[in-house]
């Protein structure tokens, strides 16, 4: 049946109230606009910022109700005016910010964070870039979610927030690109500019952090220290790249600066901080370098929560950073993580710890919750290869 041009009745989950479990709806996707394609969608991740939303922990996300989820990859079912990039057929991943390469940020070489995305961002909102709304339910208008809305078989994107890809690339590990893979990945390459011989520290070993110690590794890092409560992530922190490991637990209340310094003798030139944890953030800059050390955070910390750091140790020389998706411009990104996929530089397959349905989201939820992730993981997916 061709639906183009027409809405599609299909599945989705909605968040109706913060705090409350997601609810899988009949929702109504309205037809792509001008330069929007509507993508059937074939596998998202369950990253931490969709449990942020769902608890009512973060701000940014749009009013309720809304349709949760911000990574994710499928098939483009139609497409808007004025669209050229993309048709019917197009294996795509789709990202949470845009990258016009029009406006005066994306025109910047070093920039990134296009102007456009102040629209998906805008908290009271949660709409599309026209300013308006492409799902309902009940009678009711849905926001979408930083313009993606991922936990739903069809969902509608500007063309500047997707990427076409090759088909070969299976989609429950291509829907990482959307999110965790470019954070961690070029938080370090990128962001942390980690170079041949550096000593680097990440902290958090979910998706995020392990990518980073991926990118680590490829940059040629001859130090990788892996930092987790949980030892049980060690072994896939090993496989990714990490030649040390640190339990804070073991240490009791010792500061984890003097920690490192007495394991590999120095500080690092780069730490990375993928947690989002006000303790974890000083921790991550107090175990960088005092005269040059650059710490990158990651990590979201819950709304209405500052980072406290020591105004001496910054005046000393240290840097820190935040990077959205690693601080890259997406679209280029995508492009540069397709290549080293297709070089075999990226062990996604250490990024999966479940396959799940999107009627089974609210347990994905929980078990991103509890930490029950194998031992290692913080991220999950869904599809149904039947679709």
């Amino acid at each position: 049946m061709d639906t183009q041009g027409m809405s599609i009745n299909c599945k989705g989950a909605v968040l109706w109230s913060y705090n409350e479990p997601l609810v899988i709806e009949d929702i109504q996707v309205a037809p792509p606009k001008s330069n929007e394609i509507r993508v059937k969608v074939a596998a998202v991740g369950v990253c931490h910022t969709d449990y942020t939303l769902v608890k009512g922990l973060g701000s940014g996300f749009g009013p309720l109700p809304v349709v949760p989820g911000h990574e994710g990859a499928g098939i483009v079912e139609s497409v808007g005016n004025g669209v050229k990039r993309f048709e019917p057929g197009d294996h795509v991943v789709m990202i949470p910010a845009p990258q016009c390469d029009n406006c005066e940020i994306c025109l910047a070489p070093g920039n990134y964070c296009c102007v456009h995305g102040k629209e998906i961002r805008v908290p009271t909102r949660g709409n599309h870039f026209d300013g308006t709304k492409r799902f309902s339910s009940k009678g009711k208008e849905l926001s979408c979610m930083f313009g993606v809305s991922s936990f739903i078989e069809y969902t509608v994107v500007h063309e500047t927030m997707a990427q076409k890809v090759d088909p070969d690339i299976p989609f429950d590990e291509l829907c990482l690109f959307g999110c965790c893979v470019p954070t961690g990945y070029f938080s370090a390459a990128h962001t942390g500019a980690v170079t041949k011989d550096s000593v680097c520290a990440v902290f958090g070993l979910g998706a995020v952090g392990l990518t980073a110690i991926m990118a680590c590794r490829s940059n040629g890092a001859k130090r990788i220290i892996a930092i987790d409560i949980n030892p049980a992530k060690f072994e896939v922190a090993k496989i990714c790249g990490a030649t040390d490991f640190i339990n804070p637990k073991d240490y009791d209340d010792q500061p984890m600066a003097d920690v490192i310094e007495k394991l590999i003798g120095s500080l690092c030139d780069v730490t990375i901080e993928c947690v989002g944890l006000q303790e974890t953030v000083k921790d991550a800059f107090l175990c960088s370098h005092s005269s040059y050390g650059v710490c990158v955070v990651n990590g979201a910390l819950p709304a209405g929560k500052d980072i406290n750091i020591p105004a001496f140790e910054l005046l000393r020389g240290r840097t820190i950073k935040g990077a959205i998706l690693g601080g890259k411009k997406t679209l280029d990104g995508l492009k540069e993580l397709c290549d080293l996929y297709k070089a075999k530089q990226l062990n996604l397959d250490a990024l999966i710890t479940h396959r799940m349905t999107l009627e089974q989201v609210n347990e994905a939820l929980d078990i991103l919750e509890q930490g029950k992730r194998n031992g290692h993981n913080s991220l999950f997916k869904w599809f149904d290869a039947g679709r």
